[in-house]
């Protein structure tokens, strides 16, 4: 039997913040119980940010990104896709062969998820507050950009007033 070629993988991860309450400890459980059936070595995982996206996905506006560095066998991806695909907590994932990632790189990925950890720690002992409607933020970035452009619109019109006079 020959022997698995194991390689160096970049995955970045989309899940959806209301299932997982955009909680870094929940979502760092999810995506290394992915990488885990994969028999994956994961180097770092990490948050990496969580923004609006520029499209909704499964009707979310926002999402909640990690980052994973991880050794893999390359025949082990296509199943990686596949559980995101079938999951309800991961809208989305990304993995990339990790040619271009270097010992320095590495160490930047452990002290970043050395930090994202310091974070779930924090966010495990505060008391857990209500969970805000993402789309509630949305709605009023909608009405600024609404209110933006009826100013606009008015200063850009022609004072009906001085036409009158003009006549």
């Amino acid at each position: 039997m020959p022997a698995t070629k194991t390689g160096l993988y970049e995955g970045l991860f989309l899940l959806n913040p209301t299932k997982i309450n955009s909680s870094i400890q929940r979502a760092t459980e999810i995506v290394e119980r992915l990488l885990t059936r994969a028999e994956a070595t994961t180097h770092a995982l990490y948050k990496w940010d969580e923004r609006r996206m520029a499209y909704e996905i499964e009707k979310q506006k926002r999402g909640f990104y990690m980052l994973a560095y991880f050794e893999c066998d390359g025949s082990k991806i296509a199943g990686i896709e596949r559980d995101v695909h079938l999951s309800e907590d991961v809208m989305r994932c990304l993995i990339l062969r990790g040619d271009h990632i270097g010992e320095v790189e590495l160490d930047l990925a452990k002290k970043a998820q050395e930090e994202s950890q310091t974070a779930a720690k924090l966010e495990a002992e505060q008391p857990a507050e209500p969970v805000a409607d993402a789309d509630v933020e949305d709605k009023a970035d909608d009405e600024a950009t609404v209110e933006e452009a009826s100013t606009e619109a008015d200063q850009d019109a022609p004072d009906e007033s001085t036409d009158e006079k003009t006549e």
